[in-house]
C-alpha cells in the first residue's frame, strides 16, 4: 500500500512537465494513462519543446512495454520525435519525414516522450498505446 501511495504521487508529479493542452500545436488525446494516447499536429515554423506524453513511475499498472507508431512530414526546417528517461539525454526516434514503430520498454523513473522543432513546419501524427 505504501508502494502504491508512492507511486501515485510520483505520477502526479510527473505529468505536471508534460507540455498544457492550451499550449500545443495540435491536439493530444489520453490514453490509459499518460504514457499512452495519440497526438496529430500540423506545425507552421514551429521552434521549440513539446512533452507529449510520459511522467514518472515506480511500477506502471499497465507493464512496462508501450507501442510507438509515429508519421513524420517534415515540409521544411528540422524536426525531431524524442524520448528522455532518467538521466540520460534526449535519445531521438525519428528525425526525417517518414515512418516510426516500435515497442519500447519503460525504464522506471522519469520518461517523456516529445518533439524538437527548429522552423518545423510539417505534420505528425502519433500513437502510443
Amino acid at each position: 500500500q505504501v508502494l502504491d501511495t508512492y507511486n501515485s504521487v510520483l505520477q502526479a508529479a510527473g505529468s505536471v512537465q508534460l507540455t498544457s493542452s492550451f499550449s500545443l500545436q495540435g491536439e493530444r488525446k489520453g490514453g490509459i494513462d499518460d504514457f499512452t494516447g495519440t497526438y496529430q499536429a500540423e506545425y507552421d515554423d514551429f521552434s521549440g519543446t513539446e512533452y507529449l506524453f510520459g511522467g514518472t513511475f515506480v511500477e506502471r499498472e499497465a507493464g512496462k512495454d508501450v507501442f510507438v507508431q509515429c508519421n513524420l512530414e517534415i515540409t521544411s526546417g528540422t524536426a525531431q520525435l524524442f524520448w528522455t528517461y532518467g538521466n540520460h539525454e534526449v535519445e531521438t526516434l525519428l528525425e526525417v519525414s517518414g515512418r516510426y514503430s516500435e515497442t519500447l520498454t519503460l525504464p522506471e523513473g522519469g520518461v517523456y516522450f516529445g518533439v524538437i522543432g527548429e522552423g518545423f513546419r510539417g505534420t505528425i501524427d502519433l500513437c502510443i498505446e
